[in-house]
This record gives C-alpha cells, structure tokens and sequence, in this order.
C-alpha cells in the first residue's frame, strides 16, 4: 500500500511532482490487473453460458424426438393436401356427402333381396264401422332391413356313376371331380377361407379353429396349418408369374419389413425379413432369413426402369447404370427436414 498522497497545494517542485506521479502509477497498476482478471473471468463466464445452452437445446431437441417417437404417430404418410384445406372450411363437402351416399345404396342393390310378406292378423282384418272384409289395395307398404347371414359349411357327397355292359366284361365309373390334392377331404373354397382369413383379416390359425368349432365342425389346428401351406404350393406359379410381371415394369417399390420368426432354440426368435415389391397394379412378397441384398437382384435382375426404395444398399446390385434408375422416398426425406 502507497502512504497517503500529499495536498495539491504541497507540490512545489518537479521531484515532488514526480513521487506523487509514481505513487498514482503504483495505485493504478493493481486496478489494471483486476479489470483485466475480470475481463477474463467474464469472457469465461459468457463462453460457459452459450456452452451449456447450446448443450440444452441439443437435449431439448433430442427429448422432443424421444417424444415423438414414443408418443407421436407411426406412419409417416403425409396427409392429402385436400384434406389438409378441407379442415379450415365450414362445414362438410355437400357433393363429397352425396356421392358417398349413392355409393351406399349402390352397394346395396347388388346384395341379394328376401322377400318377407307380413299379413294383418285375422282379427283386424274386418272394417270396425260397417263390419265388412278389407281387401288389397296396393302392394304394400316397403322397408329395407340389412341383415347378416352366417355362413356354413356344407358335405359334398359325390356320387359317381357306374356302369356295365349286359355282357359283364366291362363297367365304366363316371370321373372324379378335380380336387385340391389327393387324399384331402377338404374342398377348394375351405382352402380360400383358411388363406384369406390369415392374411387378408389377421387372424391366426388357432382363433380360425376357435371360429370353426362355434359353427359346429372341429378342425384341427395342425390341420389348418396343412391346409395354408398346401395352398401356398398350389399358388407358387402365379407368385412367380406376378414377380415376373413386376420385374418387367418400368416403375416399382421396394421394401423389407423386419419379422420375429422362431428359432430351432426353444424360446428363441430369429429376425428375418418380408420383401415387397409392387407397381400400380400388382403386389407381391418374398421372404428371406436374412437382409441380403441377393433377393432384389434375384426377383429384377438386370430390368431396366425406375426403383423406389430406402437408401439401404442391400439394392445396389440392381440400381446400376445398366440396370434401375434408383429414386428416393418424401417420407424419409421428410424426416430430416422435421428433425432440423
């Protein structure tokens, strides 16, 4: 610490003049280090905040996107731009209304129509003033009730025909009629109802066993099986005919949709993949154990066109500059631009 500095008016001479200047120097230097200190010390500070914000918003963003993913909406279609301006409008599109009606009551005319004839009873069948019959007058008055009709199951008890000759050497049998396979007594619409039921409602085997017990015929489960699995040799040439066709068109969609399948280790299930492939027209499916990227080349080869997939490169071996052309997706384009 500098001793206390003297009266302006005590400075007489120059040497005085320059003690009182250097006891102001050694007073100031200290100040100039602290404020320097400071400077720092708040640069530091500032350099932190912006630091641990950036840091914040990162994990605010990062928490919006578990959000998401957890709370929010699976698919990722966009919705119709009409649809979108359809919801700022007062009230419903009387044309759109109109036009789903007439759909309804068209669908309606095709169903086949029962004729139920309800009489008056007998005792009200008499005039109450002058006691005298009624009689028709017109066709009566209509209504339409839509109702359900169970389904059944039918035996079909195929008789054929034999016949001899008046000499006994020889006797004819009528053919028999074309079956699924040999030896199965279960008709071609019992195969249709088991595959549609499976793929077409989701409904697995054994509830399809459940279903067919309440309507009065047991059927085993392993049977059910038999009969999907039958069914899918049976439809292998026309999967292999639609492959074909969509391998011939100019434009198609790709993908692989992961699956649990059980493992020969009891308890254990294996990833494995459902492929599929469609155009305007036509979808079908492939199924691979693994995600090798074999499949595309073996279903398209070398045709030539548009694909429209992912950006996974199991389909580089078909997106080549002899082969397709290789375009990309709005929906997963569209989930970068959400996340910026």
């Amino acid at each position: 610490m500098c001793d206390e500095l003297p009266d302006v008016d005590e400075i007489k001479d120059l040497s005085t003049a320059r003690a009182l200047l250097k006891q102001l120097y050694m007073l100031i230097k200290p100040l100039q280090t602290t404020n320097e200190q400071l400077q720092g010390a708040i640069e530091q500070l500032q350099g932190t905040i912006a630091h641990q914000t950036e840091i914040l918003d990162q994990q605010r963003a990062e928490l919006a996107e578990l959000r998401r993913m957890m709370f929010g909406k699976r698919s990722e279609v966009m919705p119709p731009m009409q649809r979108e301006l359809r919801k700022g409008s007062k009230g419903k599109d009387p044309t759109a209304t109109q036009a789903k009606r007439r759909s309804r009551r068209k669908q309606r005319k095709q169903l086949p129509t029962e004729d139920k004839k309800h009489d008056v009873p007998d005792p009200e069948k008499h005039c109450p003033h002058c006691r005298g019959p009624f009689r028709d007058f017109s066709p009566g008055e209509i209504s339409y009730e839509v109702e359900f009709v169970p389904a059944r199951f039918a035996v079909h008890k195929h008789i054929r025909q034999r016949m001899i000759c008046r000499c006994g050497e020889t006797i004819v049998v009528a053919p028999a009629p074309p079956r699924v396979s040999d030896r199965v007594q279960y008709g071609p619409g019992f195969h249709a109802q088991v595959v549609v039921a499976k793929c077409a409602d989701s409904m697995p085997l054994y509830r399809q066993a459940r279903q067919l017990q309440r309507m009065g015929i047991s059927v085993c489960r392993s049977t059910l099986g038999d009969l999907f699995h039958r069914s899918a040799d049976l439809l292998m040439p026309l999967r292999n005919h639609m492959l074909t066709e969509i391998a011939g068109q100019p434009y198609v969609n790709a993908d692989e949709t992961p699956i649990r399948r059980l493992s020969d280790a009891p308890g254990t299930t294996h990833r494995s993949y459902i492929w599929t492939f469609c155009t305007d027209e036509l979808v079908a499916y492939r199924y691979t154990a693994g995600r090798s990227g074999s499949l595309p080349e073996e279903v398209l080869g070398d045709s030539a066109g548009v694909l429209q997939v992912d950006g996974y490169t199991g389909y580089n071996a078909v997106c080549t500059p002899n082969g397709r052309t290789r375009v990309g997706c709005w929906a997963h384009a569209r989930r970068y631009f959400w996340n910026a």
